[in-house]
């Protein structure tokens, strides 16, 4: 990889192979997930991370779409399925709403630092979030016994 990454950009050679090595793992997928885990604690002690977590095997399916993978031929497989779409249809919702309010979420944190007035319409984001998380949970649990 250090030559790869070299070859692109030739001023980075005076950079020491273990010195780009360990900037460029800030920005591999688990280092940005521990980040994420770790900024949503220090404003939310209750943080639920099951958003997080219900992502990271939908990224993993759509990578396989976008790069290649062996996920991609089972989707399409499943697709056949009325009660897999029905789940799926739910589980895309719950995700949806779960990415707009994050996103709400961090824009208000963000927000809060230049006005504290904008901390007020967290709590409320974050009761959003733990009412997702429960309906993922309940589906999760219905979703495993069929």
């Amino acid at each position: 990889m250090y030559q790869s990454i070299i070859d692109l950009k030739p001023e980075l050679k005076k950079i020491p192979n273990q010195d780009l090595k360990r900037k460029s793992d800030k920005f591999r997928y688990k280092s940005i997930i521990e980040y994420i885990f770790k900024s949503h604690k220090d404003f939310d002690e209750e943080f639920d991370s099951s958003f997080i977590l219900n992502i990271l095997p939908h990224y993993s399916v759509l990578s396989s779409f976008v790069h290649g993978g062996p996920w991609a031929e089972k989707e399409m497989r499943d697709h056949e399925n009325e009660e897999w779409i029905k789940s799926e249809i739910y589980k895309d919702t719950v995700l949806a709403i779960s990415i707009t309010t994050g996103i709400k979420l961090f824009s208000f944190l963000t927000a809060s630092k230049v006005n504290v007035k904008f901390l007020t319409v967290l709590k409320g984001l974050i009761d959003i979030n733990k009412l997702i998380s429960k309906m993922n949970r309940d589906h999760s649990e219905i979703s495993d016994d069929h």
